[in-house]
């Protein structure tokens, strides 16, 4: 009898064990801290505004959590450290994507000095960043100063999640001014991921019209 309790308290600590495991890999980055989970509409930073005054961010209506510092040195510094220094930077957690096999991706609003842009960014069961995907880029306009949180974006790009595949629809203009015409590009992307994490991003349709300034 003690010998089969004994065995029984060994297997209920063992899975009390294994649990906590699991949750533990499962939740470096738990759903609370996200406004969305498996988002598939189409997305782009029009759609994640700043208030007008202070550093608030919304999607659908609800505040965005912010990155702390660790979290932006860990998630984001190694891919745009060279570029951008990490005090000037504003990070959001926005949405929580389904699992691509064993990766946890997720997608962030990165604001900074003259700087903002959507990033989907693939993750390991231990946090560890995998890979990273630049969802779309915009610049301040001229009057950025007297306006800090009036932005344009140079490109318009959508893109739509599902099942490891990223598909965007982007618009760029192109202004010639020796030719007094403006060029616009209507181009359609897919972007696949890979179980290690890389992303290969393939051109599947384009358009081009151009348009004659009037005089």
């Amino acid at each position: 009898m003690r010998l089969r309790l004994l065995v029984i308290s060994i297997f209920l600590f063992t899975c009390a064990k294994i649990k906590e495991t699991d949750n533990k890999e499962n939740n470096c980055l738990p759903d609370n801290l996200f406004v969305s989970t498996n988002f598939k509409e189409s997305m782009s930073v029009d759609d994640v505004p700043r208030e007008d005054r202070g550093r608030r961010c919304y999607f659908k209506s609800k505040q965005l959590k912010q990155m702390d510092s660790l979290q932006i040195v860990e998630l984001l510094f190694p891919f745009l450290g060279d570029h951008f220094k990490p005090s000037y930077w504003v990070a959001d957690f926005v949405a929580k994507q389904e699992k691509h096999g064993e990766l946890q991706p997720i997608i962030v609003r990165v604001e900074g000095f003259e700087y903002l842009t959507l990033w989907y960014l693939l993750l390991d069961r231990d946090c560890n960043l995998k890979g990273y995907f630049n969802l779309e880029k915009c610049e301040y306009d001229e009057g950025w100063a007297e306006n800090p949180i009036g932005s344009y974006c140079k490109k318009k790009k959508r893109s739509k999640f599902d099942k490891g595949i990223i598909e965007s629809y982007e618009i760029r203009e192109t202004d010639h001014v020796d030719a007094r015409t403006t060029v616009i590009d209507s181009l359609m992307y897919r972007t696949t991921i890979n179980s290690d994490g890389k992303l290969n991003t393939n051109r599947i349709d384009s358009v081009r019209i151009t348009k004659r300034w009037r005089k």
